[in-house]
């Protein structure tokens, strides 16, 4: 009898960071414009954050991402987008 494992590569976490479950308003600051878009942080990590943001096909790959309750604004990536959940990177120093 085989004994097949739960390894396919879909299954494997790739994160380097532990994700820390929360729920903090944030904005997203397009550079160059006076576009902001407000999103919520659902995890975060040492490199990055989930976010859920409303108006997602407007946002660009690179942004920064300002979080009031912290006063801190993070260079940001997205990595990954799924519906109005999209994954982040942050780029360059952590906070600005």
């Amino acid at each position: 009898m085989s004994h097949r494992s739960n390894t396919s590569p879909r299954n494997i976490e790739r994160r380097r960071f532990e994700r820390i479950p929360v729920e903090i308003g944030a904005n997203a600051v397009v550079a160059n414009t006076e576009a902001t878009f407000e999103c919520t942080i659902l995890d975060i990590s040492e490199g990055g954050v989930k976010l859920e943001i409303p108006e997602i096909d407007i946002v660009p790959v690179q942004f920064k991402l300002y979080v009031p309750e912290t006063d801190l604004i993070y260079a940001c990536e997205i990595v990954w987008r799924d519906g109005r959940y999209v994954g982040l990177k942050f780029v360059g120093d952590t906070a600005i």
